[in-house]
C-alpha cells in the first residue's frame, strides 16, 4: 500500500490513475486533496497529476535533517 508514504517525482512527471472495475462489481472509492473535503469515484473515472503552476514556499522548522529524522523514527519502530 502507499497511505502515508511520500512519493518524490520530477517536475516533468504526469501520473494517471484510472479506476477500473472488478469482478462486475461496481467500483467506488472516495479520495481528497489538500484537506479540500471528499471526492466520490466511480469505475472509469480518471485522476491525473502534474506539477502545479502555484509555486510554494517550504521552509524549516528545525535543524535536524530529514535523514536523522528518518533514522530516529526507524529506531523508535
Amino acid at each position: 500500500t502507499m497511505i502515508n508514504r511520500s512519493i518524490v517525482l520530477p517536475d516533468t512527471a504526469r501520473i494517471g490513475i484510472v479506476l477500473t472495475p472488478r469482478k462486475e462489481r461496481e467500483l467506488m472509492a472516495i479520495t481528497g486533496f489538500d484537506g479540500k473535503g471528499e471526492v466520490p469515484l466511480r469505475a472509469g473515472d480518471r485522476i491525473e497529476i502534474s506539477r502545479s503552476e502555484k509555486v510554494t514556499k517550504i521552509f524549516k522548522l528545525s535543524n535536524i535533517s530529514f535523514l536523522e529524522n528518518l533514522r530516529d523514527k526507524m529506531k523508535e519502530s
